[in-house]
């Protein structure tokens, strides 16, 4: 029997969404920079720097993902990675935070994950961090999925079926 957290299950299945997005979508797609908007590639890869440093760095005290820190530091020139960069970048921190986030209990949720230097994310437990990367990944497959309209791509339903998802558990 599966005992992961709910909130953690929400998450992980938004991961599951958030790709299912990307279906269909070529690299030159994910490239496309429209008016007022990022790219799809950028995209994807800001979400997994989000991850990163939320569950890997501050939550697990691991070292960053070297090339995200490298093409998405903070105040840094936007960068325009492809497609295949940028979800190997996610592949990697949904591997190093996968196991970390499935072990989670209920009092671990109380927790305030720190950097190495002792700083916080805005002082959030990591309950709030598990809700904010939520937020975070709808707010980003929205802008997906509007992107896919404009370039006139296959339209696809959000979130997906919930009664597969109950009988197949996220990986």
């Amino acid at each position: 029997m599966d005992n992961v957290l709910p909130l953690v299950s929400l998450v992980l299945e938004s991961r599951n969404e958030f790709l299912r997005a990307l279906s269909g979508l070529s690299e030159e797609d994910c490239a496309k920079k429209l008016p007022g908007l990022n790219t799809i590639a950028w995209t994807v890869g800001h979400v997994a720097r989000g991850q990163d440093h939320w569950f890997n760095v501050m939550a697990q005290g691991q070292a960053p993902d070297a090339w995200l820190s490298e093409n998405y530091a903070a105040n840094a020139p936007t960068s325009n990675p492809s497609l295949k960069e940028a979800l190997a970048a996610l592949k990697r921190v949904n591997e190093r935070s996968q196991g970390f986030l499935r072990a989670l209990a209920p009092p671990d949720l109380r927790q305030v994950p720190t950097t190495r230097s002792g700083r916080t994310f805005q002082d959030e437990d990591l309950e709030a961090l598990l809700q904010r990367c939520l937020m975070h990944h709808w707010l980003h497959l929205g802008e997906i999925v509007a992107i896919r309209s404009i370039l006139g791509r296959e339209p696809m339903n959000f979130p997906g079926n919930q009664a597969t998802r109950r009988q197949a558990p996220s990986p």
